[in-house]
């Protein structure tokens, strides 16, 4: 079968002999991530969902309370994450650092699919410099998990295509909820 000029072999990248070195090379790719992402963590900006996730703690209620159009999703996880760790901004920066550098390492993955690595590291790099540029990379607003969430659907998507299981396209639509 072929993908856009891609064979089974590509569709799969974590099931033959390369799988070592793609999993390094998509742990670098984070990491990279992660350090171009870090100097960004002691910028604060009180957002939504920093304000949100201290009124809900306070005791008021999404929805009823709380006006937004963001998803809850990341508004109690940061909530959940100021529960452990005190409300502190950096809190919100540091989850908002992890989930963007996790979806820059899962847009690796999902162009494996698609590409070869150095490609596939290329539009990684891209997009992570496009994301710093945005400045969304370090609050853990609700489109970093969003992101992270819709390529990692699209990765299990690409692995279905050349194996049809079936919880390949389950686990994808289980992310897409998570993303809305």
């Amino acid at each position: 079968m072929l993908l856009h000029g891609v064979t089974n072999q590509a569709l799969e990248p974590f099931s033959d002999g390369r799988a070592r070195d793609e999993r390094k090379t998509a742990i670098a790719v984070f990491l990279f991530a992660l350090l171009l992402f870090a100097p960004t963590v002691v910028q604060f900006e009180a957002r939504t969902t920093d304000l949100s996730a201290i009124r809900i703690l306070s005791g008021d209620v999404l929805y009823r309370d709380i006006w937004t159009m963001y998803a809850p999703g990341s508004i109690y996880a940061t909530a959940f994450a100021y529960s452990i760790f005190g409300i502190h901004m950096i809190v919100g920066s540091v989850l908002g650092v992890l989930v963007s550098a996790l979806a820059v390492a899962a847009l690796y993955r999902f162009a494996l699919h698609v590409t070869s690595p150095l490609p596939a590291a290329t539009a990684s790099l891209i997009f992570a410099v496009a994301f710093l540029g945005a400045g969304y990379q370090n609050a853990f607003t609700s489109y970093p998990p969003a992101i992270l969430c819709i390529f990692v659907a699209a990765e299990r998507v690409a692995v279905h295509a050349g194996t049809h299981r079936a919880l390949d396209l389950v686990t994808a639509g289980f992310f897409l909820g998570l993303a809305a």
